[in-house]
């Protein structure tokens, strides 16, 4: 999703249920504006960073699909 200057990596949609997803190489949190113009845009289920900052890449790819869903 693109908006401007604002991006998020990836979206999943499930009969209405959105979950935004971004990914950061870097171990450092850093500020996501795409993230928060996305959920302040759009109702969503979950947001998920995925990398050093959040859930490992390990995990992300192990974890079934659906699962974010809940």
């Amino acid at each position: 999703w693109r908006k401007g200057n604002n991006e998020v990596d990836f979206i999943l949609s499930k009969g209405g249920n959105l979950v935004a997803i971004e990914v950061k190489s870097g171990k450092k949190r850093v500020s996501m504006p795409g993230m928060a113009a996305f959920t302040k845009k759009y109702k969503t289920k979950r947001t998920i960073t995925v990398g050093q900052a959040g859930i490992n890449l390990k995990e992300f790819f192990e974890t079934p699909i659906l699962a974010w869903f809940k």
